[in-house]
This record gives C-alpha cells, sequence and structure tokens, in this order.
C-alpha cells in the first residue's frame, strides 16, 4: 500500500482500495473501495463501497474479503460473542 498526503492506496483483485485519514479532499475514485477514517464529507455514488467514521463507530471494525466474485463485508460486532469484555456494563447500583 502507497502513502502520500493521508491517502493510502492499493489494488487487490484488480479493485482499487483507499484509505483516507484526511478530513478534507477525501478521494472518490469509480470501483473502489473507499474507508475514510474520518466523517465523509460528500457521497461518492461512483465506488463500490464506502466506510467512513460513522460506520465504524456505531458497528465497530468490519472484515472485507475481496476475490473473482466480488467482495463480502461483515460486522465484527456481529461475530464478537458475549464475553466479559462485550457485555453490556452493569450500573454500579446493581453491581454485587
Amino acid at each position: 500500500m502507497l502513502c502520500h498526503g493521508g491517502i493510502c492506496q492499493s489494488v487487490t483483485h484488480g479493485v482499487p482500495l483507499v484509505v483516507s485519514y484526511e478530513k478534507e479532499g477525501q478521494p472518490c475514485i469509480k470501483g473502489a473501495l473507499l474507508v475514510h477514517l474520518e466523517p465523509s464529507q460528500r457521497a461518492c455514488p461512483e465506488a463500490r463501497l464506502t466506510l467512513d467514521w460513522y460506520d465504524i463507530w456505531k458497528a465497530g471494525g468490519y472484515a472485507l474479503w475481496l476475490n473473482e466474485k466480488g467482495q463480502h463485508l461483515e460486522k465484527v460486532r456481529e461475530h464478537q460473542g458475549l464475553r466479559p469484555w462485550t457485555g453490556k456494563a452493569i450500573h454500579k447500583r446493581d453491581r454485587p
């Protein structure tokens, strides 16, 4: 992955992957998978997929697979299970 000026780019299975951590000047590339680590400043309907800060904040991490048939995206939170560090916090008045 090559990075310059807050934008990192790569190509996987012929699909451009762009990760941007800039607030201004976020790229919009036709057919690309865009990951904006800041809130998106504008829509990019030409992109194959766009994830931004809000998506990651709401759903947690994502797992993305690319192959000849296309892409497969899953929200990590859907598979994290019930563990001591993922459970809902217990209010202090309800603690033993």
